[in-house]
């Protein structure tokens, strides 16, 4: 039975550790938040701060704000899609939903279920 000396064990390490390295460089980010709740809650500006602080690393950003009442209470939604390629819509699935009302889980979880942290 072969031997294997130190040396040729942590060359191998290196390598298989150079080689997932390699992978999760390779992994592009792709991730949709949305901030839903009534209005007056203050929707808008998490997503604002949220946009500056990835824009500021590097990733480029689209939001949406769906102001559709303007009446204090009314639902407010903020699609906040992000990438490391140029974003050209807010697409149609989310990866996280922060809810801070009941309205906006049962309008917007029926949407996507399996996906939605």
């Amino acid at each position: 039975m072969p031997v294997e000396r130190p040396a040729i064990r942590s060359e191998l390490a290196t390598r298989r550790a150079a080689r997932e390295l390699e992978s999760v460089a390779m992994r592009s980010i792709d991730l949709a938040t949305a901030i839903g709740g009534a209005a007056g809650q203050g929707i808008a500006t998490p997503g604002n701060i949220l946009a500056r602080i990835l824009v500021r690393r590097g990733l480029h950003v689209n939001v949406y704000d769906a102001y559709q009442s303007i009446i204090r209470g009314g639902h407010i939604f903020l699609t906040l899609r992000t990438s490391d390629q140029p974003v050209l819509t807010h697409g149609d699935k989310l990866n996280i939903l922060i809810a801070l009302n009941q309205d906006t889980m049962d309008r917007h979880l029926k949407l996507d279920r399996k996906s939605v942290v």
